[in-house]
């Protein structure tokens, strides 16, 4: 996004004026423009003055907006910062169900704020901030069959970002991942990260304001934007997924040296690979090695180090660089990083190397907790449906309080005393919400899974209450000659999931013609 902005009276300062001034850009006919509060929020300007005049305010609005040739006019009653910048495009949508198609387009409208949270600041167009590249892309709708909408988001932060959405008729929905991610593959490859979310929607929706948030360390960056629901259907484009090409993709040189085997030793331990799960030093030492291939002789071999959810100014180690003797492009690398050096709650190291023709190469980065001299108070708490479809996917939340200081530890899902899958995360003060994610098993029956959730910090382990997840089969097959009686699965008088469709077939016989009749004599199937 282009953006001009200026900024009248003190930084961190409301002026309210006694009658409206008038602001104006020059050049900027047709772009958004917007306020940024005392606190940091980015105010999106969409009221229409009646005039250009301090009279064309209307009697509900404190500021608004009105094209003049090609400048962009602001009368307020108030200043802190204005701009303008560039809006985004949205398309249009067809009607389903008819013949007649009609125009739904999903419009940004309203006071749409974009603002910081934690330490990151910054203004933009419509769904991004300039200080992070956390955008979103897409938001689309279906209101009348699917009933479901979605956004699209970029980010590249470690783990996907929270999204929780406001919306006119069902409050405050929370936004999952979808279960297919079209950008997957791709993911793996780009330097930034596209994900898929959906929320369902009722068919009389009219509203979506969706607010979308990353974690980077203890830090926190936040965009959103809002859609106003105008027919069944329709998609708004708020920043353009870019296409794949080279500039996106890490750059690769072929005579670029390459890091292989990289482990740690804590004090004069077993050396460990080190992409394991979870180890932690108190004070200690910690070495780090690799085995380096380089075409051109090395220059330079650094093992470098921050303390995670701090400023990315990292301290460099000059490693040790040995040839071996297997190879004339074969080197041994190896570098201690002293205990004084390291920070709780945890740091985050990795390799760099450049060569003679500056050719460099760097590891991926690699965390290792550092143990606080105690742990203070930290509790749990596991938000997980009760009632799911087999061969579905669970999510559970895992809410974390912790009171103290920032800890490091590794978060586990285990069902039925089996781990099912563990993540590193990094527990700021405050609350720390953990997206957890699990597969239930393609199941002919209702089965029930002991479900909870455990945190490994150092070398206290914490465990949430077991939770009961009730699985049921999606769909039940009987031959027509054993049919039994459809009857809802329950448990302790509790309906957990009903029958709600009957569908035979015979495909053995395609001359076959049956029919299906209630215990009422009404025919179901079949004439």
């Amino acid at each position: 996004s282009e953006i001009a902005a200026i900024e009248l009276g003190f930084s961190g300062s409301t002026i309210q004026f006694s009658s409206p001034v008038r602001i104006e850009f020059a050049g900027s006919g047709g772009n958004v423009a917007f306020f940024v509060g005392t606190n940091g929020i980015t105010t999106f300007i969409t009221t229409q003055c009646t005039s250009d005049s301090a009279s064309g305010i209307p009697v509900t609005a404190d500021e608004c907006i009105i094209t003049s040739g090609n400048n962009l006019v602001i009368h307020t009653k108030h200043a802190t910062k204005f701009g303008v910048s560039k809006s985004s495009t949205s398309s249009t949508g067809s009607s389903t169900g008819s013949s007649t198609s009609s125009t739904g387009s999903s419009t940004g409208s309203g006071r749409t704020g974009v603002g910081p949270s934690g330490t990151s600041r910054g203004a933009g167009g419509f769904g991004g901030i300039l200080s992070t590249s956390l955008m979103i892309n897409e938001i689309t709708y279906d209101r009348c069959e699917a009933n479901i909408a979605t956004i699209l988001v970029s980010s590249d932060a470690d783990s996907a970002p929270s999204i929780m959405v406001h919306t006119a008729k069902s409050g405050s929905v929370p936004a999952k991942l979808a279960d297919i991610q079209p950008y997957e593959q791709s993911n793996k490859i780009t330097k930034l990260d596209k994900h898929l979310y959906e929320i369902p929607i009722s068919s009389d929706e009219t509203f979506l304001m969706v607010v979308v948030t990353e974690q980077k360390g203890v830090s926190k960056n936040t965009v959103q934007s809002s859609v106003h629901l105008t027919s069944c259907e329709g998609i708004t484009v708020i920043n353009k997924v870019p296409e794949i090409t080279q500039e996106t993709l890490p750059p690769v040189s072929s005579s670029a040296p390459k890091i292989f085997d990289i482990k740690f030793q804590i004090e004069n331990g077993t050396k460990h690979r080190s992409d394991t799960d979870f180890s932690y030093v108190y004070n200690q030492d910690l070495s780090v090695s690799a085995i380096v291939d380089a075409q051109i002789p090395l220059q330079r071999s650094e093992l470098r180090m921050i303390t995670m959810g701090q400023p990315q100014e990292y301290v460099a180690i000059k490693m040790d660089v040995e040839s071996l003797p297997i190879s004339t492009s074969t080197y041994a690398i190896s570098a201690t990083i002293p205990s004084y050096l390291m920070q709780e709650p945890a740091i985050s190291y990795w390799i760099h190397i450049i060569d003679e023709d500056q050719n460099e190469a760097e590891s991926k980065q690699y965390n290792i907790g550092v143990k606080p001299t105690s742990i203070g108070s930290i509790s749990l708490e596991m938000d997980i449906p009760s009632v799911k479809q087999s061969n579905s996917l669970v999510r559970p939340q895992l809410f974390v309080n912790n009171k103290d200081l920032p800890l490091y530890g590794i978060v586990s899902l285990i069902v039925n005393g089996e781990v099912i899958s563990k993540k590193s995360q990094l527990f700021a003060t405050g609350q720390t919400t953990v997206n957890l994610e699990w597969k239930s098993p393609n199941v002919n029956g209702h089965i029930i899974y002991d479900v909870m959730a455990s945190i490994d910090l150092y070398d206290k382990s914490i465990s949430t209450q077991s939770a009961k997840l009730h699985v049921y089969p999606k769909t039940v097959t009987m031959l027509a000659s054993e049919i039994k009686s459809l009857e809802p699965i329950t448990e302790n008088d509790t309906v957990l999931a009903v029958p709600v469709l009957i569908y035979a077939s015979n495909s053995v016989d395609s001359n076959l013609r049956f029919h299906v009749t209630a215990p009422n004599g009404q025919c179901i199937i079949g004439a």
